[in-house]
């Protein structure tokens, strides 16, 4: 008994560059190894700064499972690129947020050191 959605996929997949899947494949798992990495230094250093840079690079690792997603036929183009988009936005803001915060953590505690 075939499953129609399951052969929808496997329609899609066949449909698609290898290169694609190649290429969103190492993507994914580049973006899974820094957020790794970001994660651990979080846990280090256990900074508001850091939580916020470990979300920012959260957002690669969803954005890369949205291009697997959209490879692989289950996501549509359009839906996607507005995701991809909004992402990319969140990412920025975090990580400005990131840097504000680290500024202010910096000028507190130089504040105390001089007093």
């Amino acid at each position: 008994m075939a499953i129609p959605e399951l052969e929808a996929i496997v329609d899609g997949i066949s449909a698609v560059p290898p290169e694609y899947v190649i290429i969103v494949s190492l993507e994914t798992v580049a973006s899974i190894a820094i957020l790794a990495v970001s994660l651990a230094l979080f846990v280090r250093r256990r900074q508001t700064s850091y939580l916020l840079v470990t979300a920012a690079f959260s957002t690669l690792v969803v954005r890369s499972v949205l291009g697997l997603l959209t490879v692989f036929g289950l996501l549509a183009i359009d839906s996607h690129h507005v995701l991809e988009h909004g992402l990319d936005v969140l990412l920025v803001g975090l990580l400005f947020l990131a840097v504000i915060v680290a500024q202010r953590s910096d000028y507190t505690s130089s504040r105390r050191t001089h007093e």
